[in-house]
């Protein structure tokens, strides 16, 4: 089975105190294909696509740790079927991604290293 995902940018946040009490050190954003369905969690259901999702995240000594509901995912493209020449195609509009990654870090207290408004290079 092909990994369902694609990692657009992991971005270095700064220092601060909410920051070292998340220990969160960086917010990775990410395209991935989801199923959809009912969501047990919201109680609605979403539907099958590719999403735009960005999580804060802790890299230290080669392991990676995150906060459960810390991030956000928003729907890039509706799809009925998994492609991987789609999932490695699909372009992100940077004003999507400057926004998404704005609303992570209000939502969590982080800051990023980079200044918001030079805004969000894309790999």
């Amino acid at each position: 089975m092909h990994k369902r995902e694609r990692l657009i940018v992991s971005l270095p946040l700064a220092e601060t105190a909410q920051s070292k009490e998340k220990e969160a050190n960086c917010i990775e954003v990410t395209v991935r294909y989801a199923l959809g369905g009912i969501n047990y969690f919201s109680g609605d259901r979403d539907p099958r696509g590719y999403y735009l999702g960005a999580t804060p995240l802790t890299r230290r000594e080669g392991f990676t740790s995150f906060v459960m509901f810390s991030g956000i995912k928003v729907l890039l493209q509706p799809a009925d079927r998994f492609s991987e020449k789609v999932l490695h195609s699909l372009v992100v509009p940077p004003d999507r991604l400057d926004a998404l990654v704005r609303r992570v870090c209000e939502k969590n207290g982080v800051e990023l290293v980079q200044a918001a408004s030079s805004g969000v290079s894309v790999h």
